[in-house]
């Protein structure tokens, strides 16, 4: 038996998805059609709305990988120019340069990173304008909350996930809270997507200021005019030194970071709120045991105890699994959807049919409509990836008339079997409990109960 397809296990066993199952395309060569599709998530452009077309559609991330070496490219560039007006004049006093320098690099790793959980987003409808507004609006918000948490606690630094954590949070809760308003729902990769735009936001400025305070302590162990060299933004290489191990040690850290401390208790909290409250979450131990990993881990981060080389392992190992936890159970709600359809109640029929092998196996479909057409195509009722073989874009329907139920062919090119026998496309074909039917070979099979 082959091995299951990714859609498979994402109906089946969403709960033994791993990370190697989600990473495995991102070095996958991807033409300029898969990244229009991927930018129209989110917009009147998208269609998907129910839970079997969010799962058939959704692909694994690639697009994060592209930002990211763009981002890497774009700090090479002004890294360049600014070595090469220093090699020429001794320094580089342009402000624009140098304040560039404060500001691009610290952002690449933070966005990479927010970019690849937008594209985990299966629901799709979070669009790229949106996830933008999360990331600054979120970022500047977060903070402000924090420093207006911050007198409240000790001064010692590990302490401070006790005012970031909450103040992040807060913040996502908001336009989990927000975006229900406008979708009438979420789902648990909402959460993650805020989560983790918010942190990312929080992790650039805050990773930015962090690079201007190497910058002014490099200025004040060079010179005594601090505040003219500062003020005039004036870098030579003893000053741009600090600022790059910072802006690299940073970027370093990023994967164990501020998106990856708020991606999954957002989660979570979205898979939990309840009418729009979001704040339902509170009383549940699973957003508790997540939200406590990720305050503790930000603690023994922040800590003096521990060297970094044996932190930065532990602390990325830990956050991305539980950023697995909250993947697995978003993709079992989204899942949940599917089967709760295939089970309704609401039925035009006595007669339902069952996925006896293939990529519907197991699933039990009610004929909850007078049609139900069958195909590759999105907007099919019962979908199937495109790259299922021998499935046509609109293969065969079912057709429910006066308590019978029919089977039809639609013009498929590999055929449908009633019973072993290949059906004339167009001809409806009455259904009884036992019968069996295929689309294609031998791989796709239905039996109607």
């Amino acid at each position: 038996m082959s091995a299951p397809t990714l859609y498979e296990k994402l109906i089946r066993s969403p709960q033994a998805l791993t990370w190697k199952d989600v990473f495995s395309g991102w070095r996958e060569k991807h033409t300029q059609k898969d990244a229009d599709y991927a930018m129209i998530a989110g917009t009147t452009l998208d269609t998907t709305q129910t839970e079997m077309g969010m799962l058939q559609k959704w692909q694994r991330p690639w697009l994060f990988y592209k930002v990211f070496l763009v981002g890497l490219s774009a700090f090479a560039v002004l890294l360049a120019a600014i070595f090469a007006i220093i090699a020429i004049q001794g320094n580089c006093h342009n402000a624009c340069l140098n304040l560039l320098l404060f500001v691009l690099p610290p952002f690449v790793v933070p966005v990479a990173l927010m970019v690849f959980f937008w594209e985990m987003n299966a629901p799709r409808n979070i669009s790229l304008t949106e996830l933008i507004g999360y990331f600054f609006t979120g970022g500047v918000l977060s903070i402000l909350v924090s420093l207006l948490v911050f007198p409240y606690i000790p001064g010692y630094i590990y302490w401070a996930p006790l005012a970031e954590e909450p103040g992040k949070l807060i913040i996502s809760m908001f336009f989990i809270h927000r975006l229900y308003r406008k979708k009438s729902r979420v789902f648990g990769m909402n959460g993650l997507t805020i989560g983790a735009a918010v942190g990312a936001g929080f992790a650039a400025f805050e990773s930015a200021q962090y690079a201007y305070d190497a910058y002014l302590g490099g200025v004040q162990a060079l010179t005594t005019d601090v505040a003219l060299v500062a003020v005039n933004m004036i870098f030579t290489l003893e000053l741009i030194t600090p600022v790059l191990v910072n802006i690299i040690l940073r970027g370093l850290f990023a994967v164990c970071g501020h998106v990856l401390y708020c991606a999954p208790y957002s989660c979570i909290a979205a898979l939990y709120t309840k009418d729009g409250n979001p704040f339902a979450a509170l009383g549940n131990v699973d957003f508790w045991a997540v939200f406590l990993v990720s305050g503790v881990v930000h603690a023994v981060w922040n800590s003096p105890y521990g060297g970094l080389l044996v932190k930065l392992p532990i602390a990325t190992v830990v956050l991305w699994l539980s950023c697995r936890y909250g993947v697995r159970k978003s993709f079992a709600q989204i899942s949940a959807g599917v089967t709760t359809a295939g089970q309704s109640t609401a039925s035009v029929t006595a007669l339902r049919i069952q996925g006896v092998a293939g990529v519907h196996a197991g699933i039990a479909f009610a004929l909850t409509k007078p049609e139900i057409l069958i195909g590759s195509d999105p907007g099919c009722n019962l979908s199937y990836p495109v790259s299922t073989p021998g499935i046509s874009p609109k293969h065969c329907k079912l057709i429910a008339q006066q308590g019978q139920l029919y089977l039809a062919d639609t013009g498929s090119l590999s055929g449908t079997y009633l019973n072993g026998r290949k059906l004339r496309p167009g001809t409806g074909h009455p259904l009884k409990k036992g019968d069996s039917f295929t689309l294609g070979g031998n791989d796709q099979v239905f039996m109607v109960v």
